[in-house]
């Protein structure tokens, strides 16, 4: 029996346009945590690798500029494949301009999708400059 050694991993991102979560990987880097940025969802295997070797794992997606059905399409497998790697800390790291809509690119049903993901979470909205 072979046993899988625990997950270096401690924060899984996803970001809903690229250059947000380009820039949410290089603040995680800038204070000395390794880091890597997938350019898509690569899949179950490919994060768990991931975050064996670092401290933080993120998705860059496009969820900002997608409908509601495009944006299930696109976050529900990531959210439920961080849910199956079961670290402490998941972060939807929105764009700073805050200008999602109910039909495009909706913040309020990516927090839907997490938490019928994580029922029993707490989903903190948290704003930084």
């Amino acid at each position: 029996m072979t046993v899988e050694p625990p997950l270096r991993a401690k924060l899984l991102f996803y970001g809903d346009d690229f250059t947000g979560a380009a820039d949410n990987a290089a603040q995680f880097a800038r204070h000395g945590l390794r880091t890597q940025l997938f350019f898509h969802h690569p899949g179950l295997k490919a994060l768990r690798q991931a975050a064996h070797q670092c401290d933080v794992v993120g998705v860059a997606g496009t969820a900002r500029s997608l409908d509601v059905a495009g944006m299930t399409e696109e976050l529900l497998p990531v959210l439920q494949d961080f849910a199956a790697l079961k670290i402490p800390f998941v972060q939807y790291k929105c764009c700073s301009t805050f200008d999602s809509s109910p039909q495009v690119g909706s913040l309020g049903h990516a927090m839907s999708l997490m938490q019928k993901t994580w029922p029993t979470s707490f989903l903190p909205v948290v704003a930084a400059a």
